[in-house]
């Protein structure tokens, strides 16, 4: 499901994206193999957890902001170590800009490569968002 809305994404936005899409889609690979290991299809559903995966990626490179609850912005030391926890299954993640023409049309886009709308990313952005901060950031 995550290169499904990647390759969407890409095309849909002309390739503009395809630096931000490529970090995405690698270290998301990753991160939905670790998470997938601890769970079940049914708690983690697969296009779900990828649409989450997706927004979860362009919001830590700057290019998507949705007004769910967010552990990018820390306002306790609960809310630090999670953020530490996304650093640590993301990695470092370069901001991205592009043209303030875009940035209107950003979410439509997004919404239309992940087959869903706004309200559908916010969730599946916070269900992302809490299964990573349930699982392990490391194998053992």
């Amino acid at each position: 499901w995550l290169l499904a809305f990647v390759i969407r994404l890409h095309h849909a936005t002309n390739g503009l994206l395809q630096d931000c899409l490529g970090r995405i889609l690698s270290s998301g690979r990753v991160v939905a193999r670790l998470l997938m290991r601890h769970s079940t299809i049914y708690e983690q559903p697969p296009q779900r957890l990828a649409r989450g995966l997706l927004c979860r990626g362009l919001h830590a490179a700057g290019l998507l902001f949705l007004d769910a609850k967010d552990i990018s912005h820390p306002v306790s030391t609960a809310a630090e170590c999670s953020k530490e926890r996304q650093q640590a299954f993301w990695g470092t993640v370069p901001r991205y800009s592009v043209p303030s023409t875009c940035l209107p049309n950003l979410l439509d886009l997004i919404a239309l490569a992940a087959d869903c709308g706004a309200d559908d990313l916010r969730r599946d952005l916070a269900f992302a968002t809490s299964a990573m901060a349930r699982r392990p950031a490391a194998e053992p």
